[in-house]
């Protein structure tokens, strides 16, 4: 018999939980608001996609090439404060690695999969998927951010930031790095901490911590976006349910080509209760 998922969220992270659904020969109902999500600024899939991407760089990748100014250790604490000590991307990645295109990615998977979407309305921390979904599906992943099943901002570790995308202010384009390239500057010359110009699009981004320790809401440029950075989670709300995806799991790290591994590994795992306990 045929195995459904349910699947909360149509963004990138939904619609590779569908596409490995569907590679493993589930069924799924994806629930969201019709609509597809926005990508802001420079931003890429790590690894390829089976019949979505192509399986190696022939198949449209480019490679990145990441730049480190000053060390691990100042970039780590320009970025996100002396407190934290984890790792950082430049530490996390090579040097130069491939990339493929994420917005590409996205709009086959659009193509594929945006007609399964079911409108839905998420409405605050105590909507349960099991009004719409326990009762006729196998199991139930949520790509949506967690603070919408939790609003108890103490449960949420975050550092918030700037990011200025391309176009919005004219300092993006003075600080513009080659193609292709990402700078992650650790250093006191700049205010910005990385830049990035990925498949034609360019972001600048920098840290609250860098001239207020106590996340200043002033923004740094003109057009600059706040956005919280997720760290950890340490509630327990909504665990009955399985949670993909860096906001959906509320943890630095997660990238999007993760999400479909994670499900390719799911879907292949016959025991329901062996899935909620490595993901919850």
């Amino acid at each position: 018999m045929t195995k459904t998922v349910a699947i909360l969220g149509c963004g990138p992270a939904g619609l590779l939980v569908a596409h490995a659904a569907n590679l493993q020969g589930w069924s799924f109902h994806i629930y969201s608001k019709k609509q597809k999500s926005p990508i802001f600024g420079a931003q890429y899939l790590h690894e390829p996609i089976p019949g979505v991407t192509g399986t190696d760089p022939e198949d449209g990748a480019v490679m990145l090439s990441y730049r480190l100014r000053g060390t691990p250790e100042s970039y780590r604490h320009k970025v996100y404060g002396p407190s934290w000590d984890g790792n950082t991307s430049p530490e996390d990645y090579e040097g130069d690695h491939y990339a493929w295109d994420l917005r590409g990615a996205y709009d086959k998977l659009w193509f594929d999969y945006g007609d399964e979407v079911v409108p839905t309305e998420f409405s605050g921390a105590s909507w349960s998927p099991k009004v719409i979904a326990v009762e006729r599906a196998d199991l139930v992943i949520s790509t949506i951010p967690r603070t919408v099943w939790d609003d108890n901002p103490d449960n949420f570790q975050q550092a918030y930031i700037w990011a200025l995308g391309d176009g919005d202010y004219q300092r993006v384009h003075l600080h513009r790095p080659d193609p292709f390239t990402v700078i992650c500057d650790g250093t006191k010359d700049n205010q910005w901490y990385r830049v990035s110009n990925i498949f034609g699009y360019c972001t600048m981004e920098w840290s609250q911590w860098w001239n207020n320790p106590f996340a200043s809401v002033t923004p740094p440029a003109r057009g600059a976006a706040r956005v919280a950075k997720p760290l950890a989670y340490t509630g327990n709300a909504a665990r009955d349910i399985i949670h993909l995806g860096r906001f959906a799991q509320w943890t630095k790290g997660v990238l999007t080509s993760d999400v479909f591994k994670e499900s390719m590994k799911i879907f292949a795992n016959d025991s329901i209760e062996a899935n909620y306990e490595q993901t919850s």
